[in-house]
């Protein structure tokens, strides 16, 4: 049975294979299978993952678990956030009040002082913390500090001078960012690449983004801002 086609059910109670349910074992909760092939499971002794045939693969339990990523999962227990490996172990002693998923081999973390980002030893990568942080996506983080979003590369370092009241993932060379005026999408050194501003915006799709204008009408905008009504 290959694990990339076993699915959670619609209940989010147990898993399905070709549309059909597969075991016997209903669930509290299930979720996503991901690489090696292991899905976070929850009954009554707890929360743990399970392989492709849905037996264990430890013997421990914890408060809450999430997906493998980068060969390490999220998991919560008595002392707090951590992340552990396939056996159940913890990859580094600490506990965080919160963690993330390992993207791109880096994890956003959140301690008393703020949010950061560890490599996969657990160590931190810079000095700086931030009010928030996401994770990383071609080397470039989102994060916001004192009020100003922007952005930032995995080393701390800003990646441009440009400051926002919120900004978006780079996708294809491009960021959403929203403004005193409102939503547009900016380039890689931050500047805005027309001169319209949006009550909501998307990134683009091939060319083109989904948008509300002032008015209150659904657009779309491509990326030179000329303006296409939909409808």
């Amino acid at each position: 049975m290959n694990w990339r086609q076993i699915k959670p059910s619609f209940d989010g109670r147990h898993f399905v294979f070709s549309g059909e349910p597969i075991w016997t074992d209903r669930f509290d909760q299930v979720m996503s299978f991901h690489t090696p092939g292991v899905a976070p499971v929850q009954d009554a002794s707890g929360w743990y993952h399970i392989d492709a045939n849905g037996v264990e693969v430890y013997s421990a339990r914890y408060r809450r678990a999430y997906g493998f990523y980068c060969g390490r999962a999220a998991v919560l227990d008595e002392y707090g956030w951590s992340h552990i490996d396939l056996d159940g172990l913890s990859f580094y002693s600490g506990r965080y009040p919160w963690c993330g998923n390992y993207q791109e081999d880096i994890c956003a973390v959140r301690s008393q002082a703020g949010y950061f980002h560890i490599d996969k030893a657990g160590a931190p990568i810079y000095e700086d913390r931030f009010d928030y942080a996401g994770d990383s996506r071609d080397g470039v983080i989102c994060v916001l500090k004192d009020k100003e979003a922007f952005h930032i590369r995995v080393d701390g370092s800003r990646l441009h001078s440009q400051s926002y009241r919120s900004v978006g993932v780079y996708h294809k060379g491009f960021a959403v960012a929203l403004d005193e005026r409102g939503w547009c999408h900016i380039d890689r050194v931050g500047g805005a690449v027309y001169d319209h501003r949006f009550q909501y915006l998307e990134p683009f799709y091939n060319g083109v983004a989904l948008a509300m204008d002032r008015n209150g009408l659904q657009v779309a905008v491509d990326e030179s801002g000329v303006i296409i009504r939909l409808g």
